[in-house]
C-alpha cells in the first residue's frame, strides 16, 4: 500500500534560547577564583550559609 504525500506531514515549533550571559567587570576574576577546603563546601551545603 503507498502513502499519499499529503500523509507526511511534519509540524514543529521553534524554541527559543533564553540564556543570559553573566557580565563582569575587569576585577571579578579575583571574586570567582578562590580555594575552599572539602569540609566548608560540605558546611556551606548542609546550612545553606556561603563560604567566606
Amino acid at each position: 500500500m503507498e502513502m499519499e504525500p499529503e500523509e507526511f506531514r511534519t509540524e514543529g515549533g521553534v524554541l527559543v534560547d533564553e540564556r543570559t550571559a553573566e557580565q563582569t567587570e575587569a576585577g571579578d576574576h579575583e571574586r570567582f577564583a578562590h580555594y575552599v577546603r572539602k569540609d566548608k563546601i560540605v558546611e556551606s551545603a548542609v546550612l545553606g550559609a556561603p563560604v567566606i
